[in-house]
């Protein structure tokens, strides 16, 4: 019931306007294996997945496990200290030092606990109310344990990055200590790989390559990119693209 609820929600919002750049919503959670308040936050974003996915909105979920839960009892292994950072950009970017899991981030700008699901439809319906401001396009190329992502963007912002992450849905972990001991998580959308391009101009084209954990199942798997302003973190366009079959 809830899963319906939440993908009735979200398809009364418009999926298109007059422009031709229709909206999208990046959400990302910050989250951990290690914390207990974080597998309700991990059920709702998979459940936002799983919705999106089955009708084809342009929502694109993803979750950062941060480090600093690691030394309290469990090793989260998709933890990583990069996502810990990315947290703290955007604390920073609201003026406070402030960080906490589960944290959800909505298009780089609304940011509230990642298990409140009435705030969860909010902010992704306001944003697919909103045109993009600028357009991304990916292609992919499986090669082995390399993937190669070309990129094309249009009207960035000024000192505007693309960000690049690939994403494995449907992992879980029996974890055996710590506050979540004896449970098993099943994860939303695990970012994997996250690699940051600087682009030269509002307009850019280009190419690179990413490196695939030895366990990744690419029929699980997707590259997200996306245009983020490096002063406010606003984002203002974004793409998915599926791996394609070796």
């Amino acid at each position: 019931m809830r899963i319906a609820l939440l993908a009735a929600a979200l398809l009364a919002s418009p999926l298109a306007l007059a422009d031709d750049r229709p909206p999208f919503a990046v959400v990302e959670l910050f989250t951990s294996e290690g914390c207990s308040s974080c597998p309700p936050a991990d059920r709702l974003m998979k459940q936002v997945h799983d919705a999106v996915s089955a009708n084809g909105q342009r929502v694109y979920c993803l979750a950062y496990h941060v480090d600093y839960w690691d030394r309290l009892g469990w090793r989260d292994r998709f933890s990583d200290p990069a996502h810990s950072r990315r947290q703290s950009l955007y604390a920073h970017a609201r003026g406070s030092d402030r960080v906490y899991t589960p944290q959800v981030i909505v298009n780089g700008r609304d940011a509230f606990v990642g298990s409140n699901r009435a705030k969860t439809q909010h902010a992704i319906a306001e944003a697919l109310m909103q045109a993009a401001t600028s357009s991304v396009g990916i292609t992919l190329k499986i090669d082995d344990d390399h993937l190669t992502v070309d990129y094309a963007v249009a009207d960035a912002p000024p000192e505007a990055v693309l960000n690049v992450a690939l994403v494995e849905s449907n992992l879980s972990t029996d974890v055996r200590r710590g506050e979540n001991a004896g449970r098993t998580l099943h994860h939303a959308p695990v970012v994997r790989v996250f690699q940051t391009i600087d682009l030269p101009g509002d307009d850019a084209e280009g190419r690179t390559t990413l490196t695939l954990p030895p366990d990744t199942r690419p029929e699980h798997t997707a590259v997200i990119a996306f245009v983020q302003s490096t002063d406010t973190l606003h984002i203002h366009g974004a793409d998915r693209a599926a791996l394609p079959a070796e």
